[in-house]
């Protein structure tokens, strides 16, 4: 490959550890890395021994997850929302789409191709449970009807009274 080639590729990247990366990935010997980029052999062996992918330069940290930092993989455990301090950092796709992890899916009931129901506040977004959603959904609805009868009750009794109509005639 050309140095212009090689020069064109790694320029994306602002580590020394990503543009090694990117110029393997591209089909680079690991020894023309090394020339191109003035370092040891074993130095670009060991980056890609390591074996992560590049970063390409403007991608915030918070893209990068924490078990592809080395020395911050974490062992797994439980969401649990009592135990959590409220604040979750989450991840904007470049499509500007938000990520939620899989933990949170199940500890707020959603379910992949579900619908999740958010509250816009003045400056916050807050998700709702789904057992949250559908109790606000419930008082909105019962605000709107009438009285205190249920309604269930009350098409049974318009049923029994169609019905006993029916039979008097």
């Amino acid at each position: 490959m050309l140095p212009a080639q090689m020069d064109e590729i790694a320029s994306r990247y602002a580590t020394v550890s990503d543009k090694i990366r990117a110029l393997a990935a591209a089909g680079c010997a690991r020894a023309d890395i090394a020339r191109f980029l003035g370092k040891r052999y074993q130095h670009v062996r060991n980056v890609l021994v390591e074996g992560r992918p590049p970063t390409q330069v403007g991608t915030p940290p918070s893209l990068q997850s924490s078990s592809e930092l080395p020395g911050l993989q974490e062992t797994g455990r439980t969401f649990d929302r009592k135990a959590s301090n409220g604040i979750i950092r989450l991840p904007i796709g470049a499509d500007g789409s938000i990520q939620l992890p899989a933990l949170l899916h199940k500890a707020l009931g959603y379910h992949p191709g579900g619908i999740a129901v958010a509250e816009l506040r003045e400056d916050s977004l807050v998700l709702l449970s789904a057992g949250e959603s559908l109790r606000r959904a419930q008082a909105i609805v019962r605000e709107l009807i009438p009285g205190s009868d249920s309604l269930a009750d009350s098409l049974i009794e318009d049923r029994r009274r169609e019905a006993a109509e029916e039979d008097e005639s």
